[in-house]
């Protein structure tokens, strides 16, 4: 198969997938497609991260679950799961602290839908991940440090 026509399947299959989140109410239209907010994933500090995030109020709690390696051995592919286990969570951020481009992911949340995520995220060094929770109209936080044996990030 050439690679035009594997790029085009691709794009169809995740216009599909989109289309049917859509359609099932899952994602919102406008949410399926926002725009890339630059001013959170062009942070080059933790602070500016937080002040675009609005998080700079954030409350630490146990109600954010954290599961990553203690040392991860590539920082390139590092496993995280999160789980909040805080009442109306809508919204999550995973920050790393020591990268260069502080904010890794943002997932938004329906009101039916579990607040979850397992991801993979890069790691330029050993740092401290930031998970934010926004849940009735309150920032939540928890941190984890995790260790990397071999960096993940060039820039």
């Amino acid at each position: 198969m050439h690679a035009g026509r594997r790029s085009a399947l691709r794009r169809a299959g995740a216009l599909t997938v989109y289309g049917a989140l859509v359609l099932a109410g899952f994602v919102p239209p406008a949410q399926a497609f926002s725009e890339r907010d630059e001013a959170v994933f062009s942070s080059s500090t933790l602070d500016e991260a937080f002040r675009a995030l609005s998080a700079g109020d954030a409350q630490r709690t146990e109600g954010i679950r954290i599961v990553a390696p203690d040392i991860a051995e590539n920082g390139a592919m590092v496993p995280i799961e999160i789980a909040v286990d805080i009442d109306g969570a809508t919204r999550i951020a995973i920050l790393v602290e020591n990268n260069p481009n502080k904010v890794a992911g943002i997932f938004e949340f329906g009101d039916d839908v579990l607040p979850e995520v397992q991801t993979r995220i890069r790691l330029s060094e050993s740092s401290d991940v930031y998970v934010l929770a926004w849940a009735q109209g309150r920032v939540y936080m928890a941190r984890r440090e995790v260790r990397v044996t071999v960096g993940g990030c060039i820039a």
